[in-house]
């Protein structure tokens, strides 16, 4: 079981300059969170191995974390039989004593050094849950081969939609390299049963 607070506390959004074809992010927060709520729910977590960690840069370890949840998340559906949205999630970077690497506003606290931890949470997004969790914890093995297979066989260069950027989080920062070498990591770490 887990305790998940949700909070809105501002928006992204996307601005096309004039003369520009491109557009440009906007990071909007607010001081209060324009929404809260909290429930207990199921849950399932893992911490990335600590190989992965020792080979991504350090201000690269929350973006990568970020692609391989995106990922796991988007496989939902078909693993446990929902909608993608049945399925939340989150990143919490922290060192081995508890505090965290990140500010709520996700900037870096410059704490932290060789001895993170990092850890990925999957939960049911109903208070009390429906069991997708176990659901997806059952699969996870088989989820991160195909998440590994997915990032490996997608020809963008960033991460896209079908990729690190893939579910409700596409708005987060991700590392598609990184996350390939966290996934690498998981996987083998997986089939050792460690």
């Amino acid at each position: 079981r887990v305790a998940v607070t949700e909070r809105v506390v501002g928006y992204v959004s996307s601005v096309r300059g004039e003369h520009s074809s491109r557009a440009e992010r906007q990071r909007t927060t607010y001081p209060e969170p324009l929404f809260s709520g909290a429930f207990v729910t199921d849950g399932v977590w893992w911490r990335l191995p600590r190989d992965a960690l020792l080979r991504i840069p350090p201000d690269k370890i929350k973006e990568a974390a970020w692609g391989v949840l995106n990922l796991v998340r988007a496989m939902a559906p078909s693993a446990a039989t929902c909608d993608a949205r049945d399925v939340g999630g989150t990143v919490i970077v922290e060192t081995s004593c508890g505090s965290s690497l990140f500010d709520d506003d996700g900037e870096s606290t410059n704490a932290g050094g060789d001895d993170l931890v990092v850890t990925l949470c999957l939960y049911d997004a109903v208070p009390g849950g429906v069991g997708l969790a176990s659901r997806l914890f059952q699969i996870l093995g088989d989820a991160w081969d195909a998440a590994l297979d997915a990032v490996s066989k997608c020809a963008c260069l960033e991460g896209c939609p079908s990729c690190v950027r893939a579910g409700r989080a596409h708005f987060v920062e991700t590392d598609k390299k990184y996350a390939r070498v966290a996934l690498e990591a998981m996987t083998a770490a997986w089939l050792r049963g460690a």
